[in-house]
């Protein structure tokens, strides 16, 4: 494998490489295109079927938030329901993302390459949206209903809204990157598509909005700098100061609820 072409992201070099080892064929951008178009157009009745899901666990989380905590969490969950009914572009990852993602991704492999072929399989995010909860604690349950959304919804309306869902699968570790924290769900339909949704707080959501830019450019440029007092460091340990107040947020919650 020429591993030169994985020492810094340059597209047309890594065009060239994928050509070579994995789709013996041109035009990758155009057929990543199409394929995305056709992603997009075939999306409507799953969407249709996730907005139907984060609205149910919405009404369900807010108010048992509110009497978990004594009254002390409030605040309404904000969901992505505009984006997902018009169908809307920003829920599809771009054409230039995906090819990234390819980069990075057979960058890790020797053999078995991500391609035209297995985009669906290995790409988890090629969908992929967000809630945004009032705080951490908020975003936690909200992540352990969408995880357990079977055992309260009626199998009534799991068969008349959800019968296209195959799974819903949780990480319930808040995870960093760029040093915001968010959780991240899987759900998966019986058609092949899988969409990504991310559970963060309002909090860690304005950190993410103002350190993606610079993340995106640290990590595709393959230039993180970890050293003391560098802006990597500065951008990382800034995220975690603020995870960190959250944390301690929730800690008061539970020492100030009625007993």
């Amino acid at each position: 494998m020429a591993t030169s072409v994985f020492s810094f992201y340059d597209k047309e070099a890594y065009f060239a490489w994928h050509k070579e080892f994995v789709d013996n064929e041109s035009d990758l951008e155009l057929k990543i295109e199409a394929f995305r178009t056709e992603l997009k157009e075939g999306s409507t009745i799953e969407l249709d079927s996730l907005a139907q899901l984060l609205t149910q666990i919405k009404s369900r989380t807010e108010p048992e938030c509110k009497l978990q905590s004594g009254g002390l969490l409030t605040g309404e969950f904000i969901l992505p329901l505009n984006h997902i009914s018009q169908n809307s572009d920003a829920l599809y990852k771009s054409t230039d993302s995906i090819i990234e993602k390819l980069w990075r991704k057979n960058s890790t492999k020797s053999e078995c390459y991500v391609g035209l072929s297995n985009l669906n399989a290995e790409i988890t995010d090629l969908v992929r949206t967000s809630v945004i909860c009032p705080t951490l604690q908020h975003a936690k349950m909200y992540s352990e209903r969408l995880e357990a959304w079977e055992a309260f919804i009626s199998e009534e309306d799991r068969n008349k809204y959800f019968s296209d869902i195959v799974s819903v699968e949780v990480d319930k570790e808040a995870k960093a990157a760029s040093g915001y924290f968010a959780y991240h769900g899987l759900v998966r339909f019986d058609s092949g598509l899988v969409v990504e949704v991310q559970l963060y707080s309002q909090l860690s959501s304005a950190w993410r909005n103002l350190s993606h830019v610079l993340y995106e450019k640290s990590r595709i440029g393959n230039t993180t700098d970890a050293k003391p007092g560098s802006a990597d460091a500065r951008m990382v340990s800034l995220g975690h100061m603020l995870h960190l107040a959250e944390c301690e947020l929730d800690r008061l919650v539970e020492e100030f609820k009625p007993k």
